[in-house]
């Protein structure tokens, strides 16, 4: 995929030509997974949108939950990129790797779930914070890189979980619990 996208339910779709009622980011079965290049931005903006589902995916560009209230699911994913919540906005993260180069983010109110659910274990080698929004891990999962959150954010460590990397939280709620 190249350029941005903003997937839209009832209004002006971001790409031309493509559907106002665009609700799913996949490639059809038999396909090659997706690659989504640098340079490239998938946001939502009204109600709940879904990158992928039933394939892994590689991103390398930024999938960006910004609008006040509604999700982005993305499933699978490959992270060499950005994945952002900003703007009380939800970023629900399923069976996921953060590589080293990749970023997953929440600011402004926003609330980012990250959850392993099935087959290998989620991971994080790169970077994952919360500044004055949420981070909240669910399911097995691992860290080999950082997780932080500044400035009144919520840090909530649940699940099964190992840890090698670093975990800092600061003017923070930190929660350790296990679901």
């Amino acid at each position: 995929l190249a350029g941005s996208i903003d997937i839209l339910r009832n209004g002006t779709p971001g790409v031309p030509g493509m559907p106002s009622t665009l609700k799913n980011v996949t490639a059809p079965p038999g396909y090659a997974p997706i690659v989504i290049g640098f340079g490239v931005t998938i946001r939502t903006r009204a109600s709940c949108d879904r990158v992928s589902y039933d394939q892994l995916f590689t991103n390398y560009g930024t999938l960006s939950a910004e609008t006040t209230a509604q999700a982005l699911e993305i499933y699978r994913v490959n992270n060499h990129g950005l994945i952002a919540a900003a703007n009380t906005s939800n970023a629900l993260v399923y069976n996921y790797t953060n590589a080293a180069d990749g970023s997953m983010t929440s600011t402004a109110g926003g609330n980012l779930y990250l959850a392993g659910t099935s087959g290998p274990v989620s991971t994080n080698a790169g970077s994952i914070s919360a500044d004055a929004a949420t981070v909240r891990f669910i399911g097995s999962w691992s860290n080999v890189g950082t997780i932080s959150s500044v400035n009144g954010s919520t840090l909530d460590l649940g699940g099964t979980w190992t840890n090698t990397g670093t975990i800092a939280a600061a003017d923070s709620i930190l929660i350790l619990s296990t679901l």
